[in-house]
């Protein structure tokens, strides 16, 4: 989970503390653990998960999300048309999404080629990203929180 994702988890408890929701045990837990290590000394933004790290960078964050897009949107094109996709064959949707500009990069008219997302899609670090059933909430989710 990158900063992105985690600021995004961070203001939903924020919102759920101040509509009067009760907090489940294991966010009183996880809040309970990092206060206490900010009270030693620690810092917020480290504790937090709030700063990238050695060899991460926004841009690789922002590129991720991209292909969880990607992933997600041929997962749920291949679908029949009776469960609300296109019924795509693999090979056609692979073509479609690659017309799919890289909104989130420096270079943003660029796009992925059908072989770069083919070799995510059997790529089992992203498998998790063939789920047609993704939400906000899902690690390098491209989707808002709303």
């Amino acid at each position: 989970m990158g900063p992105l994702d985690q600021r995004k988890r961070l203001g939903r408890v924020a919102e759920q503390i101040l509509a009067g929701i009760a907090l489940t045990d294991e966010q009183l837990v996880f809040i309970a653990h990092r206060f206490e290590k900010i009270s030693n000394g620690a810092d917020a933004n480290t504790v937090f998960s709030l700063n990238y790290g050695r060899g991460q960078a926004k841009k690789d964050e922002e590129a991720r999300k991209h292909i969880s897009f990607i992933m997600h949107w041929i997962a749920c094109a291949i679908l029949p048309e009776d469960m609300e996709g296109y019924g795509f064959k693999l090979d056609q949707a692979f073509a479609e999404a690659a017309k799919f500009k890289h909104e989130t990069s420096p270079a943003s008219d660029a796009a992925f080629d059908v072989d770069y997302i083919k070799k995510c899609w059997y790529n089992p670090k992203y498998a998790h990203y063939r789920n047609p059933l993704r939400g906000a909430f899902d690690d390098d989710s491209p989707y808002p929180d709303t």
